[in-house]
């Protein structure tokens, strides 16, 4: 992420009326959708997370489905198939109104530092 993803990300967080710009799928990027999660109140908030998970699963998805043909290793894209599978969940989460669940779901999906996806 350069220093205007980080700061358009920052600003982002408090205005939930608008749909977060999905770029990838980073530990920032699903640490701050959790956030949003965590913060949102009106059904249209909800709504817009759901679009950015959406996103995040069209990412993660074309993302995988590209890592063989890259020469991505077995290790990388099972990483990948776990992230897309915890994305899902965190979706159906949402849009079954368990707010927190999904929201932790997207924390769980977390990589450790000096890991990849």
């Amino acid at each position: 992420m350069t220093d205007d993803d980080i700061r358009n990300l920052v600003a982002s967080l408090t205005d939930l009326d608008i749909a977060l710009r999905i770029r990838d799928f980073s530990n920032e990027t699903l640490l701050a959708l959790a956030q949003r999660l965590e913060q949102s109140t009106l059904p249209r908030h909800f709504l817009l997370r759901e679009a950015e998970l959406d996103d995040i699963w069209r990412y993660v998805e074309a993302t995988l489905s590209r890592a063989p043909a890259a020469g991505e290793d077995a290790e990388t894209i099972a990483s990948l198939e776990r992230l897309l599978a915890l994305v899902m969940q965190a979706h159906d989460f949402a849009g079954d109104g368990e707010i927190a669940q999904s929201a932790a779901t997207l924390r769980g999906a977390m990589v450790p530092e000096g890991h990849n996806h």
